[in-house]
């Protein structure tokens, strides 16, 4: 039980751990750009400063990766340079069976139309 003596505390004092501190503000203060901006650079140092001093200790872990990565792509940049003229002469061959037929004059006997197309010359 409380003491009748003494006041009781406000609920938002009890939840954030103030003890004595008194009431709780009605509301925060919104921090001005400046405040922001030096929260965020300090931040930003703090962050630095972790990397800078982790940093040897994460070189060992980086040689074994680089080496599996190198030779993995070894045989994919293979593989890329011995598909690269089948995969270009696929694909002019599509994109010529796509485009329009030339049309040239038309020889004897070519029927009604007047031209020939090329494909059949």
């Amino acid at each position: 039980m409380s003491n009748p003596a003494t006041p009781p505390r406000a609920v938002s004092d009890q939840v954030r751990g103030n003890r004595g501190a008194g009431p709780a503000p009605a509301q925060l203060a919104t921090p001005s750009a400046l405040e922001l901006v030096s929260e965020v650079s300090d931040l930003a140092a703090g962050v630095g400063l972790l990397i800078f001093t982790l940093t040897p200790l994460a070189l060992p872990a980086l040689a074994p990766t680089a080496l599996v990565a190198i030779v993995l792509l070894i045989p994919a940049l293979v593989g890329a340079m011995l598909a690269a003229p089948f995969l270009l002469a696929w694909r002019w061959r599509r994109a010529r069976d796509r485009l329009p037929a030339a049309t040239t004059p038309a020889r004897f006997g070519d029927g009604e139309r007047g031209y020939a197309s090329a494909t059949r010359l």
